[in-house]
């Protein structure tokens, strides 16, 4: 459960000893791990040379495009016919979009992107389709597939002539904050995908896709990596995609833009009737930030940590915990 979002620092936790601090930098996305954000300028660029066919992911086949460009315009039709399929949305819009609209769009992408391949690969492995979530708590990935072992003992089996329980749960969670926030920096075009996106539902539509490819490998490969030639060339010849990166700006991205704040640099904040100074450890709807105090009984110092809304941030060059 999501839980309020606090106007005033809390403390989070206390440690023995405070975590080293490197310089700020980007992680590189391991595989099976969400589509990952870099800058718009990264975005934009679009690979040199198309990507070879991957090894073949068993059973039937799915229907490859020629080109991405192809591709893409099947896409655009798919677009157009979900629209159709939601009168209650404004075209182009997401507001009023819930679960139940993705589940269906999930439908339509299964049928007319891949052959239905993605439910019957899902049924071969004992699970069902996968649920759908808009997630306000994934703040650093658009989007994110996650599957879960169903740990029940007779999960294959049925219970007095019951269906058989699955026996893995997928999910495919969308970032409602990169998803709402996507046209919020000031840039020339908004990029998902390698292709520009002309309103909110294209941002929806790209990172729906991304996930799709990544469901498409785990549930036949357990392991999945969109920085791969396999993902490259099944993305771009299935749903037009020609790059694996996005423009989405993050909380981490939207701190620096506005306050010119970054992970591991020394800030102070208000707390009760003081002022607390320490370093920024993570950054999504709120900051994380660790304070090293001396211990009062002269032991090691311990570390503390906050969270604090992002609005009572301060920059502090050379000063020191208190």
């Amino acid at each position: 459960m999501d839980l309020p979002r606090p106007s005033v620092p809390f403390r989070l936790t206390t440690g023995a000893a405070a975590p080293p601090f490197a310089p700020p930098m980007r992680a590189i996305t391991p595989p099976a791990q969400p589509f990952p954000a870099s800058a718009r300028a990264t975005a934009a660029a679009a690979p040199t040379t198309p990507p070879a066919p991957p090894a073949p992911l068993g059973g039937d086949g799915i229907p490859l495009h020629p080109t991405p460009e192809a591709a893409h315009a099947a896409m655009a039709a798919l677009r157009e016919e979900f629209i159709r399929s939601m009168p209650r949305v404004a075209p182009g819009a997401v507001a009023g979009m819930t679960e139940s609209d993705l589940a269906r769009l999930f439908g339509m992408y299964d049928r007319q992107a891949f052959a239905g391949r993605l439910t019957r690969r899902l049924a071969e492995r004992g699970a069902a389709v996968p649920a759908f979530r808009f997630s306000r708590r994934l703040t650093s990935a658009a989007g994110r597939t996650i599957r879960r072992d169903c740990r029940a003992p007779a999960a294959d089996r049925g219970n007095d002539g019951a269906p058989p329980r699955p026996r893995e749960h997928w999910t495919i969670e969308i970032s409602v904050p990169l998803l709402l926030g996507a046209f919020d920096a000031p840039a020339t075009d908004v990029r998902v995908g390698g292709l520009v996106c002309r309103d909110l539902l294209d941002v929806l539509l790209r990172v729906f896709e991304h996930e799709l490819v990544h469901l498409l490998e785990m549930a036949h490969r357990d392991a999945t990596d969109c920085g791969g030639p396999d993902f490259h060339f099944l993305a771009s010849r299935i749903v037009g995609h020609v790059s694996h990166f996005h423009g989405l700006p993050t909380a981490r991205d939207r701190v620096h833009a506005r306050l010119g704040l970054s992970v591991g640099d020394e800030v102070a904040f208000p707390f009760r009737d003081g002022r607390l100074v320490g370093r920024i450890a993570s950054i999504r709807r709120r900051a994380t930030v660790v304070v090293e105090r001396a211990c009062p009984d002269g032991g090691p110092p311990h570390a503390t940590k906050f969270g604090v809304p992002i609005e009572l941030l301060e920059r502090v060059d050379g000063a020191q915990g208190a």
